[in-house]
């Protein structure tokens, strides 16, 4: 059962659509003159997604303690990049391979890698040889590659004295660099 929501004989006395189907056009409104005489300590720091299209009337005359701040994105840090230590990969053994040599007491933080696999097999990436999985069984096909690329968080961290190693189900050639922080 459909119900009708407009009232009787609808909008300026037509007949009433059940579907409202008619579009009525309103007139624009006008907005009087605004004056705003002062705006003291005004900070804007992000507005991304702000579009003025058209403002023909809007005078701005002086806004002297106005600030223009612009976001800092700590996610990509120059200076912590600049830190990294970066190292080639070039794996052929079937079974653990280190990507970065264990340093006693010291945590290892992986912040970027590339790394293109040869032919088909299969990866696990770990936290010291034979220690703990970091990552599931990754199922690679020929010539398929895994890119981390730098956010500002490590991707991978491995417990102090261990090395970050990667498991290979086959002896292929697997080349590519790696980044970290000791």
């Amino acid at each position: 059962m459909s119900k009708n929501l407009m009232p009787s004989g609808g909008p300026g006395g037509a007949a009433a659509d059940p579907i409202f189907s008619t579009v009525v056009a309103y007139p624009p409104i006008v907005l009087p003159a605004v004056t705003i005489a002062v705006m003291p300590a005004v900070t804007i720091a992000a507005m991304p997604n702000v579009t003025i299209a058209a403002m023909p009337n809007v005078t701005i005359a002086a806004m002297p303690d106005v600030q223009l701040v612009e976001p800092v994105d700590t996610r990509f840090d120059t200076t912590a990049a600049a830190q990294l230590t970066g190292a080639a990969i070039n794996c052929t053994l079937v079974g653990d391979n280190i990507l970065v040599a264990a340093i006693p007491a010291t945590v290892i933080r992986i912040y970027r890698l590339i790394a293109v696999f040869a032919t088909a097999c299969t990866a696990i990436f770990y936290n010291g040889a034979a220690g703990t999985a970091l990552t599931g069984a990754m199922s690679m096909s020929q010539y398929g590659s895994i890119t981390l690329d730098f956010s500002g968080e490590p991707w991978f961290v491995t417990t102090a004295g261990n090395a970050f190693v990667i498991k290979l189900s086959a002896g292929i050639q697997v080349s590519g660099r790696i980044w970290y922080l000791p």
